[in-house]
């Protein structure tokens, strides 16, 4: 028997996910859907344990999350994230920050289903309270592999720039989104050159 509850993601515990796990407890495997890292993960009873013991640092988790991404758009299934999972996580090696900003525009394009869609990725907050993340937000942070917000407003800001998105920020109460510009849903058109493609380039 299957049972579902909001709970934390073991991998980010500050933030809330849809767990799912079998009440058969010799499967011990739990089935994850936390936004924060980036969609539908598997989980062992063993790994959440170490989670709790190890206390990863944040770019540990964020290389984690990259994995799990990476995973699930290369297979389509969600990654089981047992021991050897973490244990590599502690020794993996960051993305550079032009791939982190070209996966952000990836999923960024992926929401915009009709042109001009605002894709908001913060709230106002209550009364002095802090702006609020959505979900999107929250995701744009594991696909770009951003352990901040300020990081991920960065990576906004670049792309901007770039004329790829447009930022639709409210001075005053911490409303941000942003919009896919012509020039960004052409750029998005063109896939990224990867090392395959540039190892043959060179011969």
């Amino acid at each position: 028997m299957m049972n579902r509850s909001t709970d934390r993601c073991p991998i980010w515990p500050q933030y809330s996910a849809e767990v799912t796990w079998d009440s058969d407890e010799r499967k011990n495997v739990s089935r994850v859907d936390s936004p924060r890292a980036g969609g539908e993960y598997k989980i062992t009873g063993e790994a959440k344990c170490l989670l709790k013991r190890l206390a990863l640092a944040e770019r540990q988790r964020a290389c984690l999350t990259t994995r799990l991404i990476n995973h699930r758009r290369q297979t389509g299934r969600p990654l089981l994230v047992g021991e050897k999972e973490i244990e590599e996580a502690q020794v993996a090696g960051a993305l550079q920050v032009s791939d982190r900003a070209r996966r952000l525009m990836d999923v960024i394009g992926r929401w915009s289903t009709s042109i001009g869609r605002n894709i908001i990725l913060f709230l106002p907050g209550g009364p002095g309270e802090d702006p609020r993340m959505t979900e999107s937000g929250q995701m744009a942070l594991a696909w770009s592999e951003s352990t901040t917000d300020d990081h991920l407003i960065y990576l906004c800001g670049y792309l901007a720039k770039r004329g790829w998105i447009e930022v639709k920020r409210h001075p005053t109460d911490g409303h941000f989104g942003v919009v896919v510009t012509v020039e960004g849903y052409a750029a998005l058109e063109v896939p990224p050159r990867s090392e395959s493609n540039k190892a043959s380039a060179a011969m």
